[in-house]
């Protein structure tokens, strides 16, 4: 079953995002002034997985979601009622590698629970993954050097660790082509 988040940032504001990363006073000084050249709208592969959380300092436990990117390993910690799409995802996608549950309740407990002072006495168990497409716009920068910038489509936030994953998908995505 495959899941999707639709985008809530439409290109332009991701461009103006992109724009006004590229144009502080930091990159100003160190490179010669970006444009975006081109833009697109893609979805990055995660596992998603339902959890249910027990510590001692709650008086009951905690049902929600995590998303885990498998290449960066960036988590998102999802409300349970989180609006999610099912079914065909309407843009370009990537495939999935291989889930890792670990690295989910890693992430959850150090996510959410990191300041738990008694965190032997916090349980985490998780259902059985399910694939999560997220959006993204990238952003194709012309400069000195070209550049990818990745905007999350949902916050609007240039996410800068997710470009090394998009690099990863992609050039995978090419190797298995029929180029």
């Amino acid at each position: 079953m495959a899941y999707y988040i639709e985008p809530t940032i439409d290109r332009q504001k991701a461009l103006k995002a992109m724009k006004q990363y590229t144009s502080s006073f930091l990159l100003r000084i160190v490179e010669n002034k970006k444009e975006v050249e081109s833009s697109e709208l893609v979805y990055l592969p995660f596992w998603m997985y339902a959890y249910y959380l027990e510590t001692t300092s709650l008086k009951e436990g905690i049902n929600g979601k995590i998303a885990i990117e498998s290449i960066s390993e960036q988590a998102a910690i999802l409300p349970v009622d989180y609006p999610l799409k099912e079914g065909k995802v309407p843009g370009e996608i990537f495939a999935h590698c291989s889930p890792n549950p670990e690295k989910a309740k890693h992430a959850l407990y150090w996510e959410a629970f990191g300041k738990e002072k008694k965190r032997k006495q916090i349980h985490i168990s998780l259902d059985e993954p399910s694939k999560l497409y997220l959006p993204y716009w990238v952003g194709y920068i012309k400069g000195n050097r070209r550049e990818v910038y990745m905007v999350d489509a949902v916050t609007g936030k240039v996410d800068l660790p997710m470009k090394d994953s998009f690099l990863h998908h992609l050039k995978n995505q090419l190797k298995h082509s029929s180029f």
